[in-house]
């Protein structure tokens, strides 16, 4: 499951972009959140970091 957790346009050149995944097994789930910096100039990610939460 994939929610979006929010959207910020830090500058015209610059979105940052957070979202929560679930991700399940029969014998846990593991939630991990996902932070991505976006150009949309250029239409290019600029970085993209995921962390177990």
């Amino acid at each position: 499951m994939l929610y979006t957790i929010g959207k910020t346009e830090v500058s015209p050149t610059q979105i940052q972009e957070a979202f929560e995944y679930i991700l399940q097994s029969p014998q846990e789930n593991i939630k991990v959140r996902g932070t991505i910096d976006f150009n949309p100039i250029k239409n290019r990610f600029m970085s993209f970091d995921l962390n177990k939460v």
